[in-house]
C-alpha cells in the first residue's frame, strides 16, 4: 500500500506529465514517522521514478551512484536502472554515466563463483554495451496484430484497448472497435517491446507481451447486465514464446487473488471470536508465505523477460 502511494504524485493529462513535489513531501513525512519496514527505498526509489520522468538524469545518477555506494541493493533493481535509462535518455554524457556504474557491478561480480552471479555479471556487461553503442542494437518498430472474440457484447462501450501503464499512470497505446459479430482486430506500432495491458470494454483486462509477436486474446465480454461484475479473473493469453509465458503469469495471479478472496470469505462467516483469531495469524503466515514466494518468483521472471540470452522460456518454466 505505502509502496504504491508513493507513486501518485505524478499526473498526466494531454501528453503533459506534472509532479507534485509539495505533496510528495508531505507524503514521506508521514512515511517517514511510520514504523513501516524499507521506508526508506520506498522514498528512494519514487524519487528516482520522479527524476525520470522529468528527465532529471543528473539527480537519478546521483542517486543511483549514492544507493549503490551504501550497498545492499538488489541487482535486478541495478541492473533496471540501466534499461530505464538506456531508452529514456539520450544525452551521451549520463548515458555514459550510467554504463560506468553497470561496469561497476559486474566488476564486482565478477569474483563471485556462483552461476547466477556470472550470469548476472554478463547481463550487466551486456547492459553497458547497449548504453554506449546503441546503434549495435537498434531496431525498426515491429508491427503486430492483436486479435480475438468477446462473446457478449455491451452497447456503447464495445471497445478493446491497449494500454501501457507506469505507476499510476496509464497512456492508451491503440483502440480498435469490436465488430458485430464479436471479433476485433488491430495492428500495433510497437517502439517499445514491453508489458502492456489488454483492456476489453473497460474492465475486463489481460497482461501480454507486445515486441515481435501477434497476440490472440479472447473475452467473455460483460453483456447487457445492469452492472459490471469485476472480479480476478483469466483470460487465455496466445501467441509466442513471450507471450506463452505471460498466460502461464496470470494464471497463477487469478489463482493467487482467489485464494485470498477464500481466506476471507471464511474469516468474515466465522462467529467463534477464538477461532477466528486464530485463523486469522494462521491465514496471514500462509498468506505472507505465499506472497512472498510470488514475489520472487516475479522478480525471476522479470529477469527472464529482460535477459536477451533466455531463448526459450516455457522450456525453462518446465524444468
Amino acid at each position: 500500500m505505502y509502496n504504491s502511494g508513493a507513486y501518485r504524485y505524478w499526473k498526466e493529462q494531454e501528453g503533459q506529465g506534472t509532479f507534485d513535489e509539495k505533496g510528495f513531501e508531505k507524503y514521506v513525512k508521514r512515511l517517514m514517522k511510520s514504523d513501516v519496514g524499507g521506508k526508506e527505498n520506498i522514498v528512494e526509489d519514487a524519487r528516482m521514478f520522479y527524476a525520470e520522468k522529468q528527465g532529471d538524469w543528473a539527480s537519478f545518477i546521483k542517486m543511483a551512484t549514492e544507493r549503490l555506494d551504501k550497498g545492499g541493493m538488489s541487482d535486478f533493481i541495478v541492473y533496471n536502472w540501466g534499461v530505464r535509462l538506456n531508452v529514456e535518455c539520450q544525452d551521451p554524457v549520463f548515458r555514459e554515466a550510467i554504463a560506468v556504474l553497470m561496469e561497476r557491478r559486474a566488476k564486482e561480480l565478477s569474483t563471485s563463483t556462483e552461476p547466477s552471479d556470472i550470469q548476472m555479471m554478463k547481463s550487466f556487461e551486456s547492459i553497458a554495451d547497449r548504453i554506449r553503442h546503441p546503434e549495435k542494437y537498434k531496431k525498426q518498430s515491429s508491427v503486430v496484430t492483436i486479435s480475438g472474440k468477446v462473446n457478449a457484447l455491451r452497447p456503447g462501450e464495445n471497445v478493446v484497448q491497449v494500454v501501457k501503464q507506469e505507476g499510476h499512470s496509464k497512456q492508451v497505446i491503440d483502440s480498435c472497435t469490436i465488430q458485430s459479430d464479436g471479433t476485433y482486430e488491430m495492428k500495433v506500432t510497437v517502439k517499445n517491446p514491453g508489458l502492456y495491458e489488454l483492456d476489453c470494454q473497460r474492465g475486463q483486462k489481460a497482461t501480454i507481451w507486445l515486441g515481435d509477436e501477434d497476440v490472440s486474446v479472447d473475452f467473455p465480454g460483460f453483456g447487457t447486465s445492469k452492472f459490471k461484475v469485476m472480479r480476478p479473473a483469466y483470460y487465455a493469453v496466445k501467441g509466442g514464446t513471450n507471450n506463452e509465458v505471460l498466460d502461464v503469469l496470470n494464471w497463477e495471479s487469478m489463482r493467487f487473488m482467489r485464494m485470498v478472496g477464500d481466506i476471507g470469505r471464511v474469516l468474515y462467516g466465522c462467529k467463534d471470536l477464538k477461532l477466528w483469531e486464530m485463523l486469522v495469524v494462521q491465514n496471514i503466515l500462509i498468506v505472507s508465505v505465499i506472497g512472498l514466494i510470488y514475489m520472487l518468483t516475479g522478480s525471476l521472471w522479470w529477469y527472464c523477460f529482460h535477459n536477451c540470452k533466455m531463448i526459450n522460456t516455457m522450456q525453462w518454466w518446465s524444468v
